[in-house]
């Protein structure tokens, strides 16, 4: 069967006599309502999010290991400011002692 290439406007005016003819002959049937109601409960037990056993484990385990890594890079900080401040301090008695030595010494040769 081949397929016939038609004006956009022909094809949508097509659909739409089809679409009045569809309303002509199918007619509004009201839903019981036992099956309204059934299909209530069943959205609503479906909707209620539940999480197992093992998403909680997850959960927890996620956490703490956040806990743990945050703990850990601030122990990390805390050592790498304790050592710059120790290296600081190091630099600078080396500076003054560089300086002690520069410093010319005076003898006194009237003994």
């Amino acid at each position: 069967m081949k397929r016939r290439r038609t004006d956009p406007e022909v094809a949508q005016t097509e659909v739409l006599r089809v679409e009045r003819r569809l309303g002509d002959m199918l007619r509004e049937v009201p839903p019981r309502q036992a099956f309204v109601s059934n299909l209530k409960n069943r959205l609503a037990k479906e909707t209620i999010p539940r999480r197992s056993n093992t998403q909680i484990v997850q959960y927890i385990l996620l956490s703490l290991a956040g806990i743990l890594s945050g703990a850990m890079l601030m122990i990390a900080g805390i050592r790498a400011m304790v050592t710059l401040l120790g290296l600081l301090g190091i630099l600078h008695q080396v500076g003054q002692q560089r300086r002690r030595a520069v410093q010319p010494m005076m003898i006194d040769l009237s003994h």
